[in-house]
């Protein structure tokens, strides 16, 4: 009989004042990737740098990039990269973890 694995260690995250001491307690289980709403580059405020650095997007893309957004305004929908030669659905998804609006 194969051995159940070992649960997954709990980190307790306390939310709120510590000058009151008051606050509420959140549990979360350690999966070792980030939440899905943390972090990741601002589609509407990266420079070409912090783009450049995203998987699949070299220099020449991420400068395409800022150049859409400054001709066209604010990303709407992170599928509006559509727009820019060389990005295609694919990549989007590829990319869709790594940005946020």
């Amino acid at each position: 009989k194969p051995t159940p694995a070992p649960p997954m260690p709990v980190q307790t995250t306390y939310l709120g004042s510590g000058a009151t001491g008051g606050g509420r307690q959140r549990d979360q289980q350690s999966s070792g990737a980030p939440a899905p709403t943390s972090g990741g580059v601002e589609l509407n405020s990266a420079t070409v740098d912090m783009l450049d650095s995203l998987p699949g997007i070299g220099r020449k893309r991420a400068e395409d990039i800022v150049r859409y957004r400054q001709q066209h305004g604010a990303f709407r929908n992170i599928n509006q990269l559509q727009n820019i030669r060389g990005m295609g659905p694919k990549m989007i998804a590829r990319l869709r973890p790594h940005l946020r609006l």
